[in-house]
């Protein structure tokens, strides 16, 4: 009996001697530190505003490289300078001077996220909030406005951007077809993000040519995406 006191003693003793186990952390969310000179996006809110403000207000025509250089302006419209490897006509020059609003799919793009597109340094030399600028900054590690959705990844409106490059076809250092890039405006119930192809299936507001009278600007399906977009996300 006394025995069996002891050992019962003794047991005790040692469990209290033993270390206590260290409690574990709570997982952290990752620290992101923009790069110095890239400025914060506007909050999702804000941008659809800002996007819906476009779409209703005065609308302009598609020009490469036009427009979102002034993130306070009451819009994404600006002159266009046309663009120097192409033949202008007579034409053509004349409704260059005097149509006084012109944008393209990245101008509108930055102007509705509320950053310039012009971003000295940003991704790594683009210096352009471009198609090509913003997936070479989604791929790379150190994140500055956007990062890659994976598929099967969370998409959502005004949070995400859909996206493809330009494309050089003959090898010969220039573009020989541009890319284009827009702003999730809608996501359909039990929709999943499973590739490129899924992507038709959403609605995007986006900056595109068009003989429409209703402008530039507009809402459609992502079809344009569904070969081979990829859908990022500004953070």
């Amino acid at each position: 009996m006394i025995g069996s006191i002891l050992r019962a003693i003794r047991s005790l003793g040692d469990r209290l001697a033993s270390p206590l186990p260290e409690p574990s952390a709570p997982a952290l969310p990752p620290i992101r530190l923009r790069r110095p000179g890239v400025p914060d996006p506007v909050p999702p809110a804000e941008r659809e505003a800002r996007a819906l403000s476009a779409l209703r207000g005065p609308q302009g025509r598609y020009g490469l490289g036009a427009g979102g250089r002034d993130p306070a302006a009451p819009g994404p419209w600006g002159p266009y300078v046309g663009h120097k490897r192409r033949r202008e006509s007579a034409a053509q020059r004349r409704e260059r001077m005097s149509w006084p609003r012109w944008c393209d799919c990245s101008g509108a793009v930055s102007w509705v996220l509320g950053v310039p597109r012009r971003i000295p340094g940003y991704a790594r030399g683009w210096g352009y909030v471009s198609t090509d600028g913003l997936l070479a900054d989604a791929r790379d590690p150190a994140v500055e406005l956007v990062e890659v959705v994976p598929v099967g990844g969370d998409v959502r409106p005004w949070e995400c951007l859909v996206v493809y490059g330009s494309r050089d076809l003959d090898g010969d250092g220039d573009r020989d077809r541009i890319g284009h890039v827009g702003i999730v405006s809608a996501v359909p119930a039990g929709w999943v993000y499973t590739g490129p192809a899924s992507l038709a299936d959403l609605s995007v507001w986006h900056c595109a040519a068009s003989a429409s009278p209703t402008g530039a600007i507009r809402v459609s399906d992502g079809r344009a995406w569904a070969r081979e977009g990829v859908v990022v996300r500004a953070v």
